[in-house]
């Protein structure tokens, strides 16, 4: 040919054999196509935690669904879906421990269908205030409200 790659003859071989990234399926998993994980975090928001497991595990993060974000400033746990991920690629990732104890997927199982938004059952969480006094208190520490748990008005 007239120099430049591609075109017939010359070269060596010619396509490359195709390799077929597919991970056969789990028994276990039967027909369900989903594998749902509790993802633990902490300080991180859910789409760059999403994004380091997906890079971690060498898979598009696109592969990832979930009920909603999480505070970034907060140390939180959430149920995350993935499409066809085996859960044995989630253990042999965690058992490494690339991001220590601050961000962690465990409890697989396998789901038919994946968590979309505001699938959230319901928000449960615990306030921790760190670094305070008494003294900080406007009123001297009672009931912010009229005892419904409110602030007053």
């Amino acid at each position: 040919g007239k120099g430049g790659k591609g075109g017939k003859g010359g070269g060596k071989g010619g396509k490359r054999p195709r390799r077929d990234n597919r991970i056969d399926w789990p028994l276990e998993a039967g027909s369900h196509r989903y594998l749902e994980f509790t993802l633990y975090k902490e300080n991180r928001d859910t789409l760059h935690a999403i994004l380091q497991l997906a890079q971690s595990l060498h898979v598009s993060q696109n592969l990832f669904t979930f009920a909603g974000t999480k505070d970034r400033r907060a140390v939180t746990a959430q149920r995350v879906s993935a499409f066809r991920l085996p859960a044995s690629k989630i253990e042999q990732l965690m058992a490494r421990k690339p991001f220590g104890d601050s961000l962690v997927a465990s409890d697989c199982t396998y789901a038919p269908a994946p968590l979309r938004l505001g699938m959230l059952g319901g928000n449960h969480f615990t306030i921790t205030l760190r670094d305070v006094d008494g003294s900080d208190a406007a009123d001297g520490g009672g009931d912010a409200g009229g005892g419904d748990g409110a602030p007053s008005p």
